[in-house]
């Protein structure tokens, strides 16, 4: 993978790099709070590399969760990741051993861009997809030991910066819809999903959009900033086996399809075309995901977001430019939930 590579990646990988900080932030904010130190918050982003799973995961940290349900939360709340792999299985075959990787790499936000991106002209497809997977967990990490470090020390405000992700999968829903031809995986996806989302406990789990706001530093500010201290919940051992299993468990929901249907052969018809449609419905699902913690309760807690989707959709639909959709709408959200609402 050479700097040519990089360059053709990176700027994909911008409405990433804006939301990865973010909530890359929050989560290492809450691990010291929790009493982690940022090495742990380094090695969660490095091993585990999920976003709602390692928000999932501070709370399981501080409880002392038994290791059985440290699996199956985990499992449960990275369940859709499953569905990734199937429309990934022709695009990851002749990667070798990057393959791996890709299979780990397959989060929410980097299955999104992988499967709505073309390499460009003369950039060689698999080390194209391979930068932008690794890309993406770089600015992961950095997020996270960022928001580690600064949550002891300093009050930050990025309220609404993390609403990127959700413009991110808006963009990418509204080529799919115009590209597609039929729609009903789209509602299966988003009907689905909010079915799942209000069953019992479905909104009480961490979700991006749950307004964090100010974040108060010096919650740790006594504890050294790289050591071998766990926190408060759960000892060095024990907090290293609760890291293993969900690091595990969620390699496992990622690379199953590949391990299943990955032989070298054409996979069966019924795999191909969930493949083919099911990623229109994943997206919808992700959607809907990331708006789950809106409520309805008072004007100020859904209007900002309908009004920001709405930017979002209308921008791509007028200037078809993901620059343009994602950071207009992202900044046209931070306005409206830090000023006006």
């Amino acid at each position: 993978m050479n700097r040519k590579t990089i360059a053709a990646a990176f700027p994909y990988t911008v409405p990433v790099l804006m939301g990865y900080l973010s909530i890359g932030i929050v989560f290492g904010w809450m691990m010291s709070a929790a009493g982690y130190v940022p090495l742990w918050s380094a090695l969660m982003s490095m091993t585990i590399y999920a976003g709602s799973g390692q928000y999932l995961g501070v709370s399981l940290l501080s409880t002392a969760a038994p290791l059985a349900d440290v699996a199956l939360l985990t499992l449960i709340i990275n369940f859709r990741h499953l569905v990734y792999g199937l429309s990934m299985l022709e695009k990851f075959r002749g990667m070798g051993a990057r393959k791996w990787y890709m299979m780990f790499s397959l989060t929410d936000e980097t299955y999104a861009l992988l499967a709505g991106v073309e390499a460009p002209e003369g950039v060689e497809p698999r080390d194209f997809y391979f930068a932008i997977a690794l890309l993406d967990q770089l600015y992961w990490i950095a997020g996270s030991v960022i928001g580690a470090v600064a949550g002891a020390l300093i009050t930050i405000n990025t309220q609404g910066i993390d609403f990127a992700m959700t413009a991110l999968f808006l963009v990418i829903a509204v080529e799919q819809w115009q590209s597609a031809s039929r729609h009903l995986p789209v509602f299966l996806g988003a009907g689905g999903h909010s079915g799942m989302s209000a069953g019992p406990g479905g909104g009480e789990w961490p979700v991006s959009h749950s307004r964090p706001g100010h974040f108060s530093g010096g919650a740790v500010a006594a504890a050294p900033l790289f050591g071998p201290r766990g926190g408060t919940g759960m000892s060095i051992a024990q907090t290293a086996a609760a890291i293993a299993v969900m690091a595990v468990v969620t390699f496992l929901t990622r690379a199953l399809p590949f391990f299943l249907f990955d032989r070298g052969g054409k996979p069966p018809k019924v795999v191909l075309y969930l493949g083919k449609y099911l990623p229109a419905g994943v997206i919808a699902m992700l959607i809907v995901y990331c708006l789950k913690g809106v409520r309805f309760t008072s004007t100020d807690q859904w209007l900002p977001a309908l009004l920001a989707c709405a930017a979002v959709v209308g921008l791509h639909l007028w200037k078809r430019n993901n620059m343009l959709s994602i950071m207009g709408g992202t900044i046209f959200y931070m306005v409206l939930v830090q000023v006006i609402f």
